[in-house]
């Protein structure tokens, strides 16, 4: 038996994909689920995107005791939440209860530019909770969504069910392979609003860019302010970590700004910035507020440094 074969064994952590056609199996998959850590005195999280939640909870009847229901089209708009804030925060809560979760994060529609994102994230839950007493199922709708979506399910999640068949994936790979795998280039934008370069003593230039074009742009002051301050910890982070210097621009899109930081620096652990940091640890704190606080955050890493993107929509979150 080789070792990962007895950590399976032995890891009270489960990460299923649950591959459904219709609504009947959606529900019949994720529901006895959900009955079975209710019936166990567990603590439920159904994390779904709205018609399958509220679904879902009509089944069910309403919230049970030791039960969370949240909209993944809120909370979980960001792809760099759901770990961090969403599931590692209510296992988190719950320390003295096998925790159960049913994580939805792709949906049919969902915007492109969210996937890769996604993958990593599903891929970190392996790294995270390992270990752990926790189980999560993520339904994935087989009729609707791209096959490479599929495809993708089966490399992050160690077993796969569906319909009567569970079975151990033979895709699944290594989660920090799987993230590397999705560290892509970031697309062009084209030409951008403003860009300059900028090291410590213009950081401050930076700010009064970002709350300029925000203003210009109409963008709601609480969406500013937050969009400020992640835009101030990258810039600050570059300065620091980055070589000392970066470059900074702003991109006009349909619904949004997009503040984007390049700097010198190589952050090496997937997890920075995506699960609450260490005591004393010195990078981490602020990347973590950064994914809390922006409608997405796009990262890409190479040889030369690394790139970050932030998104924000000039209204409110996306619904």
């Amino acid at each position: 038996m080789s070792d990962v074969d007895r950590t399976a064994l032995t890891n009270p952590f489960t990460h299923e994909a649950l591959l459904y056609r219709d609504i009947d199996g959606y529900l019949a998959g994720s529901l006895s689920f959900i009955r079975a850590g209710i019936a166990a005195g567990g603590a439920v999280l159904v994390a779904a995107p709205r018609a399958n939640l509220h679904r879902l909870a009509d089944e069910i009847g309403g919230v049970r005791a030791g039960m969370c229901l949240v909209d993944m089209h809120d909370e979980g708009c960001h792809p760099g939440r759901v770990v961090p804030w969403l599931v590692q925060a209510f296992v988190d809560a719950h320390p003295a209860r096998a925790a159960r979760v049913v994580c939805e994060q792709m949906w049919p529609g969902r915007p492109p530019d969210e996937y890769p994102g996604c993958v990593q994230q599903e891929a970190l839950l392996n790294a995270v909770f390992s270990g752990r007493d926790a189980r999560i199922l993520c339904p994935y709708d087989v009729a609707n969504l791209e096959p490479h979506v599929i495809a993708d399910a089966a490399t992050t999640h160690p077993t796969v069910i569906d319909g009567s068949d569970r079975r151990v994936s033979e895709h699944y790979g290594d989660p920090h392979a799987v993230v590397e795998a999705f560290n892509l280039p970031l697309p062009d934008l084209g030409p951008p609003e403003v860009s300059m370069r900028f090291d410590a003593a213009a950081v401050s230039s930076v700010r009064r860019l970002v709350a300029l074009h925000a203003a210009y742009a109409g963008m709601a002051p609480e969406r500013a302010t937050e969009l400020h301050t992640a835009v101030n910890e990258v810039a600050t982070n570059a300065v620091v970590h980055g070589g000392g210097a970066g470059t900074f621009a702003i991109y006009r899109g349909r619904d949004r700004l997009i503040c984007e930081i390049r700097d010198a620096g190589r952050i090496t652990d997937p997890l920075v910035g995506r699960i609450p940091a260490q005591r004393g640890a010195r990078l981490g704190r602020g990347l973590l507020l950064v994914h809390r606080v922006c409608d997405l955050v796009q990262t890409h890493v190479n040889d030369t440094g690394t790139t970050t993107r932030l998104h924000m929509r000039l209204g409110r979150a996306a619904t």
